[in-house]
């Protein structure tokens, strides 16, 4: 087998509202704008084994409703969480469920 990590960095500016994310490996970004969600995409790769030469940098608006979920391993790359999840009614373990 190989050694190395999947690896994702996600930097919010509350200031500016601007979210900043970039992956490599699988790691899986899913982010709620408005009503929807929009996939944020790592590259193929395995940190400290084989990287990309260049990582791509995701930048998308950050507003006060806005959710980032990560994930790994066990759940497809399609998925994609329940519009309302996250929102101020729902329990924060139910949306990480």
């Amino acid at each position: 087998g190989t050694r190395g990590a999947a690896v994702a960095v996600a930097q919010l500016d509350t200031r500016t509202g601007l979210l900043r994310f970039a992956g490599i490996g699988n790691v899986g970004a899913r982010l709620r704008e408005g009503d929807g969600w929009r996939a944020l995409l790592s590259r193929p790769g395995i940190v400290g084994v084989h990287r990309p030469g260049r990582v791509r940098e995701d930048e998308r608006p950050w507003t006060g409703d806005s959710l980032l979920i990560l994930h790994t391993d066990g759940l497809s790359s399609r998925w994609s969480p329940d519009p309302d999840a996250g929102r101020p009614a729902t329990d924060p373990a139910v949306t990480a469920a």
